[in-house]
Parts: C-alpha cells; structure tokens; sequence
C-alpha cells in the first residue's frame, strides 16, 4: 500500500511538470504489479481500501495489462452490499477508466443510496465511526466521491455542486482539517473549476449590499486569494448581499457574520469540549515518585503535575492542549521527565501522540480520543516564590482555533 501511495503521489507531480526519476517509477510499478496477485482476499474495510486503492494505482500506471486482472476480480465483490463509500468511489474511479459500464453503474447506484444531505450540501460517511484509520473522514471521503464522479464524467445521479457547497462550508480556516484532507479536496475542487470552464484570466467581481458597493478587479495571476475578502459594516440585524463576476466558469461565496462586543468573552465559551486542570505536589520516597492531594501551595524546588482533562461527548480526532507555564514555574528537563516513571501517563489512552514544550506553555497533541476524554500531564517545577495567577489551559481541534475552549485560572502560592 505504501508503495502505491508513493507511486500515486510521483506520477501526480510528473503530470504537474515535476522531474520525476523516472527509474524509481519504474522499479516501483514492477514490485507493485508482482506484489498485488499475492495479496489475500479482504476481511475488513480497511484491507479492502489498502488494496483498491493499490489497484487503482496499478491500473492508472498500467492500464493495457492490468485492466481485465482487476476488472475480473472486481466483477466478483458483491458491490450492492458495500457501506463504505470510500471502497465504492475507488471501485467507481477504477470502472470509469476501464470502461466497465455495468461496475460503473453499480458503483454510483450503491453512492446514491449511501449519500447524506443538509443544508450545507451533501456529504459521504462511514456508517460507523472508524478510530483506528483515516478513511473515516468525512471531508476526505466527500472529496474522494467527488474525485471519481469527475472521472466517470457523472453530475446527474449525484449532483457534484452539492459535494462542492458541503466541502467549502467545511473549511473553517485557510485550510481543512488538517494537510492531508486540504490536498485532496484542493485536487478535487481545483477538477470541478477545470470542468466548469474556470480559466486563469483577469476578472470584476462586484458586491453590493444596502447602499455600499465594492469593485474588485483580480487577476489569479498577480493577486492574492485575501484580495478578494471585503468586509462590510452592517447595523441591522440581517443583510442581503448581491455577487456578479465577469468571464466564465463558476462561482462559490462564503459569509460570515462577525460580532464584536464591548465586554470580555466569558470566562468558558459554549463548545462540544469541556477543559478542566488540576494542580498536584510529587513526592519522591525512596526513589520512587507518587501523586500526591491536589494542591496550589508549593514550595519552592517541588515537583508539581498539572493534570488536564478535555472531555468531548462524541470522541474527537486532532486535539491540541496548550498548557501555558504559570508565573513562578519552569518546566522539567528532559532527563528529570523521564525519571518519573510510570507517573507520567494515567494510561495509554492519556499520553500525547506528541509534546512540545514552549517558552511560555507545554503543548500536548492527541491523533484520536475515544468517547469521552483525554487527560493528558504536563510536569514542572516550582522556582520561585512568590503569589501567582495561573493563566487558563486551552485545547479543542488543532487546526480549529476558534473551537478551543479554556480551563478556568488558578491562583498558585509558592513558598521558599
């Protein structure tokens, strides 16, 4: 799998124009087709995506010799029962491109059915939650789906603008969730732009709403995709707003309101996450460390554990704590951290997937949290006295900041 990853990968630079070597394809494709006839017949979603995904490769760098191999095999999978539309867009891509008209049209029929819609547009999931691997993204899964409706050149059983609306309400920050979904729904929304027209030329985009108007001409060529961001200042509580552009092609806006109050936000924000944190002395007897009672009266040169719990109902993947270093402490060294031993963790499932200690916080990030919390550690020593107000933690989805919650503050006292 990881050879067809790569694969796909290379190839899709050359196409871009990159020098790609091309011995390294070569080498690759032929342990790639030798490999694959070995493989053993699927018994999980999850094998059965690593091998059509290897197929798909195989028959795209391939396509004389490997068509009726996969397209025989293939023909024997009992498509009308598949629940992963993953499987059924690989299944669907791979059809296309061998003109296998009754797999085709098996494939769509089966996505039409798995299909899910809301007012943002409509959207592929697996039926259940899937932790242990990423084929359970529902963005990602979406922009696949789309992917392999452009290939079939299909846009009428599955209406593609519905996946496009879905994917761009999705994108919460310049990016999506994180780099590997961006990539994919950028390749899939930059194939429906190719298709509907788009072209790379200058273009007037006009706005107006109320009294206020705004003319922007841009240039994709020369200008910058921030450009095209206007803010207007609205008083009422609702606004109507009219968009035209020149040239051809097709065109998706996004609005959003933003509020700004003349009062501080409270001190927790309404939110699926709850962060909470909690302060304990370490104490060390005969060579070996334990928790001690909760506490936020230290003396100076103690070891003190911060404890923070982040609960999410739903389980959750991508999370990021950021506990920011109170006033008066530093945190452990590298050498001292590992000598706490088994203190360190509460379990597996409370160890960060990483940790970064920072000037001014310690941040611990987690790949997957299972219903219904993560509470991971952060250790540091209290340095000097003094009274203190302890900054709250933070944490929510990494690569939503707007999504974090906070911890309430602590007021910490350490003595000489």
């Amino acid at each position: 799998y990881m050879t067809a990853y790569a694969l796909w990968g290379l190839s899709e630079a050359q196409k871009a124009g990159i020098a790609v070597d091309k011995k390294a394809l070569q080498r690759g494709q032929k342990y790639l087709l030798k490999e694959l006839p070995k493989l053993p017949e699927p018994t999980s979603d999850y094998e059965r995506n690593r091998r059509l995904f290897s197929e798909l490769v195989a028959l795209k760098l391939d396509p004389k010799s490997q068509s009726e191999i996969i397209r025989r095999r293939w023909e024997k999978m009992a498509i009308a029962s598949l629940h992963d539309p993953y499987s059924l867009a690989l299944l669907l891509e791979g059809a296309a491109l061998m003109g296998a008209e009754t797999l085709k049209t098996a494939a769509l029929n089966r996505l039409k059915a798995l299909k899910k819609s809301e007012p943002a547009g409509s959207y592929f999931t697996q039926p259940q939650p899937v932790w242990g691997f990423w084929y359970s993204d529902r963005e990602e899964m979406t922009a696949r789906v789309l992917l392999a409706l452009q290939a079939a050149g299909e846009n009428s059983t599955i209406p593609q603008r519905e996946l496009v609306a879905y994917l761009l309400a999705q994108k919460k920050q310049p990016h999506w969730r994180n780099t590997r979904v961006s990539a994919l729904v950028a390749k899939a929304l930059l194939a429906w732009a190719l298709a509907a027209g788009e072209k790379a030329q200058a273009q007037r985009i006009v706005l107006r709403t109320g009294k206020s108007e705004r003319v922007v001409d841009w240039d994709p060529r020369r200008n910058t995709i921030t450009e095209l961001r206007q803010d207007f200042r609205i008083a009422e509580q609702s606004a109507r707003v009219s968009i035209s552009r020149s040239g051809s092609g097709f065109f998706l806006a996004r609005a959003e309101w933003r509020h700004y109050l003349e009062t501080p936000l409270p001190p927790e924000r309404q939110n699926p996450f709850r962060l909470s944190r909690r302060f304990y002395r370490v104490e060390r007897n005969e060579g070996k460390y334990r928790i001690g009672a909760p506490s936020y009266q230290f003396r100076a040169g103690d070891i003190v554990m911060a404890e923070l719990e982040l609960r999410t109902p739903r389980g959750a993947e991508y999370l990021l704590i950021e506990d920011m270093l109170p006033a008066g402490f530093e945190p452990l060294a590298d050498a001292e951290l590992s000598s706490l031993g088994e203190i360190q963790s509460s379990g597996y499932e409370n160890l960060p997937s990483a940790l970064t200690r920072l000037d001014d916080r310690v941040a611990l990030a987690k790949t997957f949290v299972e219903p219904d919390r993560f509470a991971p550690r952060a250790f540091y020593r209290a340095r000097f006295p003094g009274h203190y107000q302890s900054m709250p933690a933070q944490g929510g989805w990494m690569y939503y900041p707007e999504s974090f919650v906070f911890s309430t503050k602590d007021a910490i006292t350490i003595r000489d």
